[in-house]
């Protein structure tokens, strides 16, 4: 008797493995453009590794993670915060993250940050999804097909708002959130 797996259970271990460890999922699955325009694998760099043992070292302890990060421009810390949401939503069923942000068109450059990793990702690992626009991205199976009978899939949601909106953080019950220049808002008044 072979002690070779079949194929579909090497798959099964993979999937478990980038769904358990995120600097391998977005060495795997993540691009990000570099400085030069070119698209290329999102291997975390030393910052960002420090970032995430600190992450590991919240979630070891039962502590909820919550991080302040007064930052350096140009460290790749909201790139990481924004694959770090990814990861966990487009592997896991009936999640809900929000980017919150200083303005329209902050809040829209952190969807399309999600929107180019979900473009730009393998297509064995990018889910299905229902809605995406400038406002939020729905993982689930389109309604076309779920009205022929097939599961909902991940039903799991991005959504941007604006720090002054006046309904922020109604409607859904959020598993993530990413704040964005959370240091302005009192200047804009919010």
């Amino acid at each position: 008797m072979s002690n070779r797996r079949k194929p579909q259970e090497g798959v099964r271990l993979k999937i478990a493995r980038l769904r358990s460890w995120f600097p391998d999922y977005s060495r795997v699955n993540l691009k990000i453009t570099d400085k030069d325009g070119k698209l290329i694998p999102f291997i975390l760099n030393r910052m960002q590794l420090v970032l995430w043992a600190i992450i590991i070292q919240l979630i070891k302890q039962g502590k909820p993670i919550r991080i302040y990060l007064i930052k350096a421009r140009q460290l790749g810390s909201t790139t990481l915060f924004t694959a770090i949401l990814y990861w966990l939503i487009t592997l896991n069923k009936n999640k809900r993250v929000i980017g919150i942000a200083q303005d329209d068109e902050a809040a829209e450059n952190l969807n399309l940050r999600w929107q180019n990793f979900f473009w730009n990702s393998r297509k064995e690992l990018r889910p299905r999804f229902r809605k995406m626009n400038p406002k939020m991205i729905h993982f689930a199976t389109p309604l076309k097909e779920m009205r022929s009978g097939l599961d909902i899939g991940l039903d799991s949601m991005m959504v941007v708002k604006t720090a002054d909106s006046p309904q922020l953080g109604r409607s859904y019950t959020y598993n993530g959130a990413i704040l964005t220049e959370f240091c302005i808002w009192p200047q804009l008044g919010i």
